[in-house]
């Protein structure tokens, strides 16, 4: 495969788990405090299970326990992310939310250093300098104004951060996209439902058009995600992402009537050159190499 076409592979996949998440965001935002939290994840989780189970059925021989911790810690520091990111989503402005959440870059970049070896690039550490440039420029009004749901979303960028790593971890390992995805439904559908037992309702008829595309669309995305954690370094791939800042911000605009202010305008400008740079600078990486009997799925 030409060294361009490797280079485009992690981007094309990041690009398309972008889409995903910005529809899971709309579809939140769109049911807003008519369910609870913790319930918008269950049925999230459940959907996803719901669509995986026939996969995981005639696979199961395949599927084992290696790792299993690392699954635990990843679906644990994931859950935790997730929380704090539909939470924000019912409170905030969706371009506050994704500025507060792209904090998670800083954290990847450091902690996959400092764990995993991987150094980042003059080009990467520049896109994310000037990405949370805009993070920051747009994210201090609403520290000021909303510091519950703020501190939410800063200890989501950090659960995410760390489950970024551990996705890294185990593709590194020879786990599998689709095994990533197995484990992540299989212990967070459980978990999610005990959770939300205190204070069951079922949803109304119409919730249910906005919480299909919730847990299709997050199934879609995490999987998009895994195939790019493993084809390129955990800091590129996250940058990249970043470009879900603007987007959100113009449909919040549109469909929401919340203000683009020049704060909003001038950090779109410094993330959109960080993603920018970033891709100018994009080399592959160096392939995972799997021996048969390594892999998870």
């Amino acid at each position: 495969m030409p060294p361009a076409v490797s280079a485009q592979r992690p981007l094309l996949w990041v690009l398309a788990a972008t889409a995903s998440f910005c529809c899971v965001a709309l579809a939140t935002r769109a049911i807003g405090n008519n369910l609870a939290t913790t319930q918008v994840l269950f049925f999230r989780a459940l959907i996803g299970a719901l669509v995986l189970a026939p996969i995981v059925w005639r696979l199961r021989p395949r599927l084992h326990k290696a790792l299993f911790t690392l699954h635990l810690a990843r679906n644990s520091l994931h859950l935790l992310g997730q929380y704090g990111w539909f939470f924000g989503l019912i409170w905030l402005p969706l371009a506050d939310v994704t500025a507060i959440e792209f904090s998670t870059p800083l954290w990847v970049a450091l902690l996959g250093w400092a764990c995993l070896g991987e150094r980042p690039s003059r080009p990467t550490l520049l896109a994310i300098a000037l990405g949370l440039a805009g993070v920051l420029t747009i994210s201090m009004e609403s520290l000021n104004q909303y510091s519950s749901a703020s501190l939410w979303l800063l200890a989501s960028a950090l659960g995410y951060a760390g489950a970024h790593l551990c996705t890294r971890s185990l593709a590194t390992a020879g786990h599998s996209a689709l095994a990533i995805l197995v484990w992540m439904y299989l212990l967070q559908t459980p978990v999610t439902l005990a959770l939300c037992l205190n204070h069951w309702q079922w949803p109304a008829a119409g919730l249910w058009l906005y919480l299909l595309p919730i847990g299709l669309c997050a199934l879609s995305a995490h999987y998009c995600l895994t195939r790019a954690l493993a084809l390129a370094d955990t800091a590129k791939v996250i940058a990249f992402d970043y470009l879900r800042l603007p987007i959100l911000g113009g449909v919040g605009l549109l469909a929401f009537n919340e203000p683009l202010t020049g704060a909003l305008l001038a950090g779109s400008c410094c993330i959109l050159a960080g993603c920018w740079i970033n891709m100018r600078g994009a080399t592959p990486a160096a392939p995972l190499l799997r021996k048969p009997e390594q892999r998870a799925l």
